[in-house]
């Protein structure tokens, strides 16, 4: 099979409308097929399809429209891998891409144990969560939620073991975008213990308002009234528990940024909203090393997005 060559990077690509084809052979160092590894295609519509590896390692994508596409791979025991810019450039054009996988280095050397004592095993967990790309493997979410949890069953009086082990879950649906119904009722069964646990807190409404937002995309037009609702309503609460809260603010700037023009969203409309959420961090301090930190640097991002 003829191999294309086509360098690693991040994962979001544009597609026009046709028909075309993708596939290609996952195999591991050695040469050896990767059976049952799941390669998954980005494009524009959020769509992602996803094809399972036959016995000899192969994948093909069908009915795909001409474009550029981005392309990752999860296989147990293997780096998760990321190929960008694969060009179909017509109709019953075919793009070759193949994988070569190299062995997961969390899968060979033994995690390393986590001190004894709350703070530090808190302040350990929120590093590897705070290290977390889109390269990383899917189940690396899922796996430290459920440490998160084992924190949180030991402590049994702390609501912030709970409150990560659902934003780890959050995560996972940022960078994937599947599953978002069973991932948002297991989320929310976290924050609904981490609620139990601190009754009125702001910022676990504002991860609940991310997995409703997670919901409604999967079909935003038919989802809108249902999901979407929930989301707003999950940042009122939020917002009105805490109004110093900078991640409501992000939250908000998101959720406008991610309407349409015509339905009062945009990149005009959203960046004030970001501006001022940039705001609000600079002026927020956390209650400890280990409270709800993050945001930030993601809207000074996005603000540098809007710009260019």
């Amino acid at each position: 099979m003829k191999k294309t060559i086509i360098s690693l990077a991040a994962i979001l690509f544009f597609a026009v409308c046709a028909s075309a084809q993708i596939e290609g052979r996952v195999t591991d160092t050695k040469g050896s097929p990767i059976a049952n590894a799941t390669v998954k295609a980005y494009s524009p519509d959020r769509k992602n399809p996803s094809v399972t590896t036959d016995e000899n390692g192969d994948y093909a994508f069908e009915g795909l429209a001409p474009g550029k596409y981005g392309l990752s791979v999860i296989a147990k025991g293997f780096d998760v891998t990321i190929k960008r810019d694969i060009v179909v450039a017509g109709e019953d054009d075919t793009a070759t891409v193949d994988f070569e996988l190299r062995p997961d280095p969390r899968a060979i050397a033994p995690r390393p144990p986590t001190p004894k004592g709350y703070l530090p095993q808190m302040t350990a967990l929120l590093a590897e969560l705070n290290g977390f790309t889109g390269l990383t493997p899917s189940q690396a979410y899922f796996d430290i939620s459920a440490r998160f949890v084992k924190i949180g069953e030991a402590e049994k009086t702390e609501w912030l073991p709970y409150y990560y082990a659902a934003l780890a879950v959050a995560s996972y649906g940022w960078m994937l975008h599947d599953n978002q119904d069973r991932n948002a009722d297991k989320g929310n069964a976290l924050l609904d213990k981490a609620e139990a646990l601190s009754k009125g807190n702001s910022e676990i409404y504002v991860v609940r308002s991310m997995f409703a937002t997670q919901q409604q995309m999967v079909d935003p037009q038919s989802r809108w009234m249902t999901f979407g609702m929930q989301a707003g309503e999950a940042l009122k609460t939020a917002k009105k528990l805490n109004p110093d809260n900078p991640r409501v603010y992000y939250m908000e700037a998101m959720s406008v940024f991610g309407t349409p023009e015509q339905f009062g969203g945009g990149k005009a409309k959203a960046k004030p909203l970001f501006e001022e959420a940039v705001r609000k961090f600079d002026a927020f301090k956390p209650e400890s090393s280990i409270s709800p930190n993050w945001g930030r640097q993601q809207a000074v991002a996005m603000l540098g997005e809007i710009s260019h």
